[in-house]
């Protein structure tokens, strides 16, 4: 499947060492669009459309048309469970449904954006892209990078658990890393515009802050309890690294280019700041909380 196109490749099972293809017949009531997935299920293909309809195809011909997801909300993701006899979706609308063969939905529909539990924090981009099915367990992928274990209930009038077992930056590049002064912890930070915060012993993220821009430069101060942050627009945040929400408490700007690196005194009284202004902000602070300009370093002919 692709960009209006739908290809069925035949001859898989013969000796030839070409296979045969035959273009998908959608018919007057469906629509060349993009189509993003496509699983069997049993003798029929089922499609996944941009228009949030799955397209029912027998013979390369479709035969059913039905609307899944939200109008104009991609069916990303399809997963056939041949144990159960059923089918998964996931949509850009954060929705993962249950379908039995006759293309009618069945269970509950689980809402990635809403359904998670207290202490689960949801997905920056609850988008679902990838879905595998494990007897009670359905394991979803998000767009924002997250993976979470959905946990079925054994009695259809209880309600579904979800758990998020895995997290990550979800879009370009990563560039700031620092390591705490003290704990088994480090930080990061780039273009998905957030703050992570990281185990070593563990192996899992601790903590997440949504920035206000695209991020470039990232360091703790010397005692671990700060945390300053470089934006691309040349603001300098302070985060309080003690708060599991990672609260900010102080943002200025002196520089309109990116902030390409940052670095605290050893006593943590002064914070040096790299522009591609090509200059060097020098910045004091008496009680380590609050910090003004003091110097401005220039020389550098470059960013």
């Amino acid at each position: 499947v692709g960009k209006k196109q739908i290809i069925f490749f035949v001859g898989v099972h013969t000796n030839k060492r070409a296979l045969g293809s035959q273009i998908g017949r959608i018919g007057s009531e469906g629509r060349k669009q993009s189509f993003f997935c496509a699983t069997y299920f049993k003798d029929d293909c089922i499609v996944g459309c941009a228009s949030g309809e799955l397209y029912r195809f027998r013979d390369h011909v479709c035969t059913e048309i039905i609307q899944a997801h939200g109008v104009r909300e991609p069916v990303l993701t399809l997963y056939y469970n041949q144990t159960e006899g059923t089918m998964l979706s996931g949509g850009n609308d954060s929705l993962v449904k249950t379908w039995d063969y006759t293309l009618l939905e069945v269970g509950d529909t689980i809402d990635m954006t809403e359904d998670v539990g207290q202490g689960v924090s949801t997905s920056l981009d609850g988008a679902v892209i990838s879905l595998q099915q494990w007897d009670s367990k359905i394991l979803v992928g998000t767009k924002g990078c997250d993976i979470y274990e959905i946990q079925l209930p054994p009695n259809p009038s209880q309600h579904h658990s979800i758990q998020r077992i895995m997290s990550g930056h979800s879009s370009g590049e990563i560039w700031g890393l620092a390591m705490h002064p003290t704990k088994e912890e480090f930080c990061t930070c780039g273009d998905d515009r957030t703050l992570r915060l990281w185990s070593i012993r563990s192996h899992e993220q601790l903590a997440t802050k949504v920035l206000p821009g695209i991020s470039r430069s990232v360091a703790y101060n010397n005692l671990g309890d700060a945390i300053c942050i470089g934006l691309v627009d040349g603001t300098i945040a302070l985060i309080d690294a003690k708060t599991t929400t990672l609260r900010v408490y102080s943002t200025w700007k002196h520089s309109d280019r990116i902030i390409t690196d940052l670095k605290f005194s050893l006593d943590g009284q002064f914070l040096a700041a790299a522009s591609a202004d090509s200059n060097i902000y020098l910045y004091k602070s008496d009680d380590k909380k609050a910090f003004k300009r003091q110097a401005v370093c220039k020389g550098h002919s470059g960013p």
